[in-house]
């Protein structure tokens, strides 16, 4: 939509969705105690939180809808965190990285990375030029400097 490409934003570094969908995967995974209601009740928090962001009223009955409704999956949590995370910087991209989440198409489409999603950004050629040293050495340390290098945090 150009529109909304267009319209001047208000932009949070944090929204709340996110917040409840960070407290969604923790509890699936374990990680803080309360167990699969707690992360569903997080879920469901996150998604309404997500459609309320932007103006819109959560509809009636949406979790009776099997592709909305919780299904205790990590794959469930973050497809919706990725969609509630429209416009949020890079965030979505990082998120994809860390968990494999959502399942994305790839193909001729992605420009410089042989038809793969790229792991990290390359160095700039600025950086390069202006600090060649710790670039060299920065680039010995990752093993290249190449988009499909994963990064410490990265599946």
């Amino acid at each position: 939509n150009q529109e909304m490409a267009k319209a001047p934003m208000k932009l949070a570094m944090m929204p709340y969705a996110e917040v409840e969908f960070i407290k969604a995967e923790l509890l699936k995974k374990g990680v803080i105690d309360g167990g699969s209601s707690a992360a569903k009740e997080a879920y469901q928090k996150g998604v309404q939180a997500a459609i309320e962001q932007w103006g819109q009223k959560m509809p009636d009955h949406y979790f009776e809808n099997p592709e909305a409704a919780y299904d205790d999956t990590l794959e469930r949590i973050m497809n919706q965190k990725f969609v509630a995370l429209f416009f949020c910087d890079y965030q979505q991209w990082f998120e994809y990285n860390r968990t494999g989440f959502p399942v994305l198409p790839v193909g001729p489409g992605i420009a410089n990375a042989n038809n793969k999603m790229p792991k990290r950004f390359k160095y700039p050629s600025a950086l390069q030029r202006t600090n060649l040293k710790n670039y060299q050495a920065a680039k010995a340390n990752m093993g290249g400097d190449d988009f499909h290098i994963r990064l410490m945090w990265q599946q």
